[in-house]
């Protein structure tokens, strides 16, 4: 009798949080900002209810990393671009330096990872190429809240 209550109580806890997990999660829907995708809903219920505070929810598996300042540039804001697959759809976000992850596994290629963002005002990198100033500038979301999964 105490395993069969066992087993009960075990299948009840399972079928609950799948049921709260369902219930939170929802289509994912994007908008474009110069070249780059952002997510605008992740949640059915807002991602303040989810996590607690202000920004936008997203997550997805992370397909590649690289530095904001590759190719010689130097820019105004110092950390990583992400980019992230969820649904065949790749996003790109931007994760300044000094932001870490909550499960404290550094961001690489091929991890899960969730978290909220916000939209930033645009940055600039530049770099000298022939004498001349080379200027380009960076629409991202900025992460400021995430955990990544282990592996």
């Amino acid at each position: 009798m105490k395993i069969f209550i066992k087993i009960f109580l075990i299948v009840f806890v399972f079928f609950i949080s799948f049921e709260i997990v369902k219930s939170q999660t929802g289509p994912i829907c994007s908008k474009s900002i110069n070249d780059y995708q952002t997510s605008c809903k992740l949640f059915k219920s807002s991602p303040q209810n989810v996590f607690g505070g202000k920004g936008k929810g997203f997550g997805g598996k992370i397909n590649n990393i690289e530095d904001v300042e590759s190719g010689g540039y130097t820019c105004d804001k110092q950390g990583v671009v992400v980019t992230i697959k969820l649904n065949s759809k790749s996003i790109k976000y931007f994760i300044p330096n000094g932001v870490k992850s909550l499960t404290k596994y550094d961001p690489k290629q091929g991890q899960q990872i969730l978290g909220k963002y916000k939209d930033s005002p645009a940055f600039t990198c530049t770099k000298e190429k022939n004498g001349k100033k080379e200027t380009k500038t960076i629409f991202l979301p900025e992460i400021f809240y995430f955990g990544t999964s282990k592996s």
